[in-house]
């Protein structure tokens, strides 16, 4: 059920509820509706405990949404908890009050329901079975659960592994719960840190750079840059590629050979990322280095707030006389809104195009013969002046 339909039924619930027109319990509702909404879920079962609290009775409506809102906050490793065992006793309930009041319950919550308790009693099999797999065979279920998009059994299987002193699945909690799973894992980033720490402890390179985003952005402790170099560095110094990447940002005013050595390290360790400012320099970096092949590897992947990376690389390719790629690259960045790209495709459709660029240490020179097509020319000059405008 979609968010928009989910809210609209709730709204006509509230209605349904008050017959004596309570409104502190109508209020209560309506805010358990809003936090539930904004996946805060835990604020959205005080709500509704209130709510029921006010009403003085078990209410189907309030059960719909007292069910879906646990589901989201179980603790699913732990089959004993509080939050389990409710989650248990609501399904169960609302399912009996559905068979005998049929005509009282809208379909699509009774399936969505049914398919909440099912997952519920899997879940329950689940954990009492675990002891039966190795650590090979849960990270293999627990992939395959992330593939299907199958959160709660995922999340069971990584915080089995995780209790067995798996450092990755420590991480990977750590990185649920600081960035959440919209409309099902809520950020608590107490939790988070707890992981992070708890990996950290194994020597977790990934996890040491969660907890410098932690103190960079202040989820759930104060904002030190202190502490975010220091778990930046120890992160890199064990081999974590991104924060090798994030230690040439560093220290790029400051050290600028530092910077270039971290660079350097992270496309050694395989960096994959899509931080443009970092392919960039690199190609600024190779292109120094008389490296033009390696140089225009990065350049398309780079960006800055100034401009893209593709025309530099277009340059390069317009230099060494290779005009399908350079055209191939100019068109990347004019259709990103790049006027410099609209005009230089202007000019080499227009047969000619001649000229130089420099920015930093890159220089280059270009003179080029092109196949006329009048039409292409004027198709992208009459695009580059209405972007000017």
């Amino acid at each position: 059920m979609n968010k928009l339909v989910l809210i609209t039924a709730l709204l006509l619930t509230s209605a349904a509820i008050y017959a004596q027109g309570d409104l502190q319990a109508r209020m209560e509702l309506e805010n358990a509706e809003t936090a539930y909404s904004e996946n805060r879920f835990n604020d959205a079962l005080r709500h509704l405990d209130k709510t029921q609290e006010l009403i003085g009775r078990w209410s189907h409506q309030i059960s719909y949404l007292r069910i879906l809102s646990l589901y989201k906050v179980c603790d699913y490793i732990d089959i004993e908890s509080p939050e389990f065992k409710v989650l248990q006793a609501e399904t169960k309930m609302y399912l009996e009050y559905a068979e005998a009041n049929s005509g009282n319950v809208v379909m699509d919550k009774f399936r969505e329901v049914y398919a909440i308790s099912q997952r519920v009693e899997d879940i329950a099999k689940l954990a009492t079975e675990t002891g039966n797999f190795s650590q090979e065979e849960l990270v293999e279920k627990y992939t395959k659960a992330i593939e299907a998009g199958d959160y709660a059994i995922a999340i069971v299987y990584c915080k089995i592994l995780a209790a067995g002193g798996d450092a990755h699945a420590m991480n990977q909690l750590g990185n649920v719960y600081s960035n959440g799973i919209d409309n099902f894992v809520a950020k608590d980033y107490a939790i988070a840190l707890s992981y992070y720490q708890k990996a950290v402890d194994k020597n977790h390179p990934e996890a040491m750079y969660g907890l410098a985003i932690m103190y960079h952005h202040g989820y759930g402790v104060p904002q030190d840059r202190n502490k975010v170099m220091e778990w930046t560095q120890k992160s890199a110094e064990n081999g974590y590629a991104p924060a090798m990447v994030a230690m040439g940002h560093f220290l790029f005013e400051e050290s600028r050979n530092e910077s270039i050595n971290w660079y350097k390290k992270a496309m050694e360790n395989d960096y994959n990322g899509d931080d443009g400012m970092f392919y960039l320099r690199m190609g600024h970096i190779y292109f120094k280095q008389g490296d033009k092949a390696k140089a225009m590897e990065c350049f398309p992947k780079g960006a800055s707030p100034f401009f893209s990376g593709w025309i530099w690389a277009g340059y390069l390719y317009l230099e060494e006389k290779n005009i399908s790629k350079a055209i191939e690259c100019f068109q990347q960045a004019a259709e990103n809104g790049e006027v410099e790209a609209m005009d230089m495709l202007a000019n080499i459709y227009n047969g000619r195009a001649k000229g130089s660029a420099t920015s930093g240490n890159l220089n280059v020179e270009w003179d080029i013969i092109n196949k006329t097509d009048k039409a292409k020319a004027a198709e992208w000059r009459k695009k580059a002046e209405a972007a000017k405008n």
